[in-house]
């Protein structure tokens, strides 16, 4: 069996590469990183390890790549992401956000943050009472297009949107 020392050597290995590389790359590129790592995994468990061990050996990558990084990773690269509207990388991180434990929540609580800030500074901007509306209608349907296409419609995105513009309009 794969198990114990083993699975305790394969914890040890993705929790040193998870804290290089999400320290080393890219947002984006280190998402990538943990699907490429996760498919390895399923061939491994498939033509190595049985089936049996599937469940261990994603949970450490899972653990090690996604959970333990979950701040690191929206804190360092989820906003420039939702800047430029990178749909297939923030759809990539939701996907795989939403293996782990309450991850689908931290993005949206995030992404609430984000709302409220980037609406905050187009209101509070003088520079920008002529053209205030037009930002405000233009970043609503730049939000709308993230939720849809990135995040799925997902009933908490809808929701996070929905309060965080409320919430500098009024």
């Amino acid at each position: 069996h794969f198990e114990g020392p083993s699975m305790d050597l394969t914890n040890q290995f993705y929790l040193r590469e998870g804290q290089e590389k999400v320290n080393a790359t890219s947002v984006p590129a280190y998402l990538k990183h943990i699907e490429s790592r996760l498919d390895e995994e399923e061939a491994r468990v498939m033509y190595y390890v049985g089936n049996s061990t599937r469940k261990l050996l994603i949970s450490a990558v899972e653990a090690n790549l996604i959970f333990n990084h979950i701040d690191t990773v929206l804190s360092k690269g989820f906003d420039q992401m939702l800047d430029e509207e990178r749909h297939a990388d923030i759809a990539m991180l939701y996907t795989l956000f939403s293996r782990v434990k309450d991850g689908d929540e931290h993005v949206c609580v995030h992404m609430e943050s984000y709302i409220k800030r980037r609406g905050l500074e187009i209101v509070l901007n003088p520079d920008k009472d002529k053209t205030m509306i037009q930002d405000l209608l233009k970043f609503k349907d730049k939000i709308d297009s993230i939720v849809i296409r990135s995040f799925r419609n997902d009933e908490c995105f809808v929701g996070v949107r929905k309060k965080a513009f409320e919430e500098f309009v009024n």
